[in-house]
């Protein structure tokens, strides 16, 4: 049913690398006795590594070596390489997020600076909004979260830009096939520097033709912006601003159907914080506006219907620890927040024959706010024990609940590797349901109320991570199991959108949820070559009481997931890399039987979500050439020659049933992905 509704989207579908700077900083410090003064330094190397597995489970990535081993059209992005680790999934070529161990698209958090980002990606997932050089610096968490974890009840991913202040002007400019981009950073004296980035598309302009086809025109573009300025305001103080923004367009002529569509979303984000770090006592605050909002529109020959959705969420977030130091070094976890949600539901505008005129429905508005207080020591010398709680009030139109949840994650260190069990409960007052099963951006924000309660989970988490014979090579585990409360799904068409009096809410169904799985990785980190092997295996279900008390598998499920990469440095000029990934199909709901009635097509559906597409399986290759030209001393140059699915697979994307016209017969047919071998050539310049 889905698969049907959403085949609109087949119109558009028709190591030798830069290192990541470490940084050490020695703080101002004065001696009374000798006068002695210190200032900051920063001290930077260079490494190739893509990621560091940290012992409580979570990964750092250098988004700048992910995004130069592993391009999609020249363009560099840090998803694409996090999307292949165990129990991180998305639902093939085109989606547009990624399920982090079964759970939702939308309970995954993005953040910048510690800010939300409500959409991550740019249409049909050809990249994300985050620019790898000005936010080279990824925190990953899967299952296992710190106390101060946002709310929402998957992952966490955060963008962030390297610690050390830039000490000269330096940039990069990439050129890719569809886009090209530039980031540029400068010093404000000695204590402050300002990075600025933009990236535009030039689609329409070199690939307009390729678009059309004798009955459809196609159009599409995107653009987005960051700009970051820090300054350090003393020995133990950092302040920063971030202000981000990108567009998406998209529009399509069909002269078959006399169908027209224009679809436009956008992101708008801007942050403050403020860091301190004492001897004992740490602290991160920031303040922030993040907002989204898409209009999408159609028009037919006698109607047409223009249907936005909008969300906006004001705040500010705070979390610190205190060691209090003693034999047991207990340390304190603790934070605030409050924020203001602010959003307009999905509604249509139709107009034309036989239609009346559409009120925009009232702007829905909620407060929340919530503390954490967690307790940090150790039981004995190779195991500690963090426990604690968090509390969140909030208030929405008369829904005014108070949620506890309590969090304990308990570390053993061993000489065979570091095992972390963690055991939590989270809250998500946040709900986003559409009829898309791939995260597109028509997929719409709804906020808690009492019609539309808020998602809560339960979650048990056990991690592994060792790095055997010193640094050279490291392994990884982790099972998991969740139960989910509040579970929402959206169970109406694009052809609901046009009914007399449509009302989002009459369409979201609501439910139980259970995930549960296990994932292992190997990695080699050190060496000529390196790379990693990773297996996943997941399960994903669902129960709606207005559906029956079965439980159906989640259209985000992915059973079982394999990936292999790997980089060999030819000589120190020339990187090969290569990465294989194979998936279970993505469940569908299938068509049983069709009708035809008068001129109307009736179909008949089985269980929901009980069959699965053909597996997904590809093959990427890319060749990196750093180099550099006499007459441009100071410009490192390189060139990325990489193909998308070089055997050629065809992954089917969608799925859709249908009356032949011209065969007299019912058809289902089966659309594949365009990336199929795939050439790109991409240019990057650093000063």
């Amino acid at each position: 049913m889905r698969a049907a509704s959403t085949a609109w989207l087949s119109l558009l579908c028709g190591l030798t690398v830069h290192g990541a700077p470490t940084t050490a900083e020695m703080a101002d410090s004065i001696d009374p006795g000798g006068g002695v003064s210190l200032r900051e330094v920063t001290v930077e190397a260079q490494s190739r590594r893509p990621a560091r597995v940290a012992g409580d489970a979570s990964m750092t990535v250098d988004a700048s070596v992910t995004g130069q081993r592993m391009r999609a059209f020249g363009e560099a992005d840090a998803m694409r390489w996090i999307s292949t680790l165990p129990g991180i999934s998305a639902a093939g070529d085109y989606a547009s997020g990624v399920s982090v161990d079964g759970t939702e698209y939308s309970h995954t958090y993005y953040g910048i600076g510690g800010a939300p980002v409500f959409f991550p990606y740019h249409f049909g997932g050809i990249f994300s909004v985050f620019n790898s050089e000005h936010m080279p610096v990824v925190h990953l968490e899967k299952s296992v979260h710190t106390p101060d974890m946002p709310p929402r009840l998957g992952g966490r991913i955060d963008f962030a830009p390297r610690r050390g202040l830039t000490e000269r002007v330096k940039g990069v400019v990439n050129v890719g096939l569809l886009a090209s981009s530039a980031t540029v950073s400068a010093p404000l004296g000695d204590r402050a520097d300002v990075t600025a980035s933009a990236r535009v598309s030039y689609i329409d302009a070199l690939y307009g033709s390729m678009l059309t086809s004798n009955s459809t025109d196609i159009g599409y573009g995107f653009d987005d912006y960051n700009l970051t300025a820090r300054v350090v305001a003393g020995s133990r103080d950092r302040l920063g601003v971030h202000l981000f923004y990108n567009r998406d367009f998209l529009r399509t002529n069909d002269d078959r159907y006399a169908l027209d569509t224009r679809f436009r979303w956008h992101n708008f984000l801007a942050a403050g914080e403020w860091e301190h770090k004492g001897e004992r006592f740490d602290w991160h605050q920031n303040v922030y506006c993040s907002t989204f909002g898409s209009t999408f529109g159609m028009n037919m020959s006698r109607v047409g219907a223009r249907i936005p959705s909008s969300i906006t969420e004001s705040g500010t977030r705070g979390h610190g620890s205190y060691v209090a130091g003693g034999l047991r070094g207990v340390r304190l976890l603790f934070g605030a927040s409050a924020a203001h949600l602010s959003g307009i539901p999905q509604w249509a505008a139709v107009s034309g024959y036989g239609y009346a005129p559409s009120e925009r429905p009232a702007r829905v508005n909620a407060f929340s706010a919530s503390a954490h207080l967690a307790c940090e020591f150790s039981i004995a010398p190779s195991l500690r024990l963090t426990a604690g709680a968090k509390m969140l009030v909030y208030s929405s139109a008369g829904y005014r609940p108070l949620f506890v949840d309590p969090t304990a994650t308990l570390t053993w260190t061993t000489r065979a590797g570091t095992f972390n069990l963690h055991a939590a409960g989270y809250t998500q007052p946040l709900h986003q349901v559409g009829f898309s099963d791939i995260g597109l951006a028509s997929n719409f924000w709804l906020i808690a109320g009492r019609e539309l309660k808020a998602q809560r989970a339960r979650t048990a988490a056990l991690s592994w991570v060792h790095s055997p014979g010193g640094d050279e090579w490291e392994l990884s585990a982790d099972v998991y199991y969740k139960r989910l409360t509040g579970a929402s799904e959206y169970d109406g068409t694009t052809i609901t959108l046009l009914e007399p009096g449509y009302s989002a809410m009459e369409h979201v169904i609501t439910g139980d949820g259970r995930n549960y799985g296990a994932g292992v990785m190997v990695s080699r980190v050190a060496g000529r070559l390196t790379g990693s092997c990773s297996l996943a295996w997941g399960r994903a279900q669902r129960r709606f009481p207005s559906l029956g008390d079965r439980w159906v598998t989640a259209a985000v499920e992915q059973r079982l997931s394999a990936t292999v990469q790997g980089h060999y440095r030819l000589t120190p000029a020339i990187g090969l890399d290569a990465a294989w990934t194979y998936a279970t199909g993505r469940p569908v709901t299938p068509v049983t039987a069709l009708y035809m009635i008068g001129e109307n097509v009736i179909s008949e559906f089985g269980e929901r979500n009980s069959r699965c597409m053909p597996a997904y399986h590809r093959l990427d290759l890319s060749a990196s050439w750093n180099f550099r030209i006499k007459r441009w001393p100071g410009i490192d140059n390189m060139l990325i020659l990489s193909v998308i699915n070089a055997y050629g697979h065809s992954n089917v994307s969608i799925v859709t049933f249908g009356y032949d016209t011209d065969e007299a017969v019912f058809a289902r047919r089966e659309s594949a992905s365009l990336y199929k071998f795939m050439p790109s050539l991409a240019y990057v310049m650093r000063f």
